[in-house]
């Protein structure tokens, strides 16, 4: 944590900012759930009833208490941290102040917190740089201190809601996977769905499938560029992902497709998404691994819009080949 990125650094900008985030994909997910209520798209009476509506109706229960379960979390972790970096903020403020001392006193600040004295041969140097880096050393801690807290208060947030979120989302640090399966307790049968069969059908179609705006209705070619756009709506989207193709891979065992970030995508310029479909014997699933460079919020959040997103993937895949 050099001296240069300390100045560079607006700490409070970065916490206002993080928290109209993750405040913004909660309350995306929230309201997106609540339209979707069961009293809405399952009626109690009518046409449908019996153990198919019931089936059903406790699968729609769980996945929005789920869901209304993770924007909890995300207006939770923002709000630790804001708090954690506004901490820093003013962490930051006072040792760069104190730096600023120092040289008023006659010392040099190195851009790596070294003090030195900017003159030597003066009687008195070697007692000001040992005081100010005395000075320095401990309001350097009290930054470093804020960072490790804010880092703890954020994975505290996380680490108590992990169990009830369930262990298909593993976040890898600068990136994430997703392990989506296509059955489900209630879902119709995929078991005889292979990845040759998702290939022929995204190839006779592959934007009537794929849904994200920009994608081609051909599917694309190795070093193609595709300007996709994600479109996620209350003031986080439409949030640009231009890539290019960088490999296909077509067997019996494995369909997959990756796609690497141009510049401009929301993941940062060089970050990569892998789309590999397969089947377990007993239902075809979608594994998604993503590598980010640059991406605005932390992986796990990111991961948890993917999931909407790519979730949608794998259901337009299966209804078009299990019905």
């Amino acid at each position: 944590m050099s001296r240069s990125a300390v100045m560079a650094w607006n700490a409070i900008d970065a916490a206002t900012t993080s928290n109209e985030i993750l405040t913004s994909m909660s309350i995306v997910i929230e309201e997106s759930t609540r339209q979707a209520d069961l009293g809405d798209s399952l009626p109690s009476s009518g046409s449908w009833s019996g153990p198919g509506y019931q089936a059903a109706a406790e699968g729609f229960t769980a996945r929005s208490r789920q869901n209304l379960q993770i924007a909890d979390l995300l207006f939770d972790a923002g709000a630790a941290l804001r708090r954690g970096l506004e901490e820093m903020h003013y962490a930051a403020v006072a040792l760069l102040a104190q730096a600023e001392a120092a040289e008023d006193a006659g010392c040099i600040v190195e851009d790596g917190w070294t003090v030195r004295a900017r003159n030597a041969a003066d009687d008195d140097a070697q007692v000001k740089v040992a005081t100010w880096q005395q000075v320095i050393s401990r309001y350097l801690h009290q930054l470093e201190q804020a960072d490790r807290t804010t880092s703890l208060d954020v994975q505290r947030v996380l680490l108590e809601a992990a169990p009830s979120l369930g262990p298909h989302l593993v976040s890898d640090g600068g990136g994430y996977t997703l392990q989506l399966k296509s059955k489900g307790e209630h879902g119709p049968d995929t078991s005889d769905i292979g990845p040759r069969d998702v290939a022929a059908l995204l190839r006779e179609c592959f934007n009537c499938y794929f849904p994200v705006e920009g994608a081609p209705k051909e599917f694309p070619d190795v070093g193609d560029e595709l300007p996709l756009v994600i479109d996620i709506p209350d003031g986080m989207g439409p949030m640009q992902a231009p890539v290019r193709v960088t490999e296909v891979v077509e067997t019996d065992d494995d369909f997959s497709f990756e796609f690497v970030g141009l510049e401009n995508h929301f993941d940062g310029e060089g970050s990569t998404v892998r789309f590999h479909f397969w089947n377990d014997t007993e239902q075809l699933r979608l594994n998604v691994y993503a590598n980010t460079t640059d991406a605005p919020v932390p992986d796990y959040f990111n991961a948890r819009v993917a999931e909407i997103v790519w979730g949608r993937f794998l259901g337009n895949v299966v209804s078009a080949s299990a019905y």
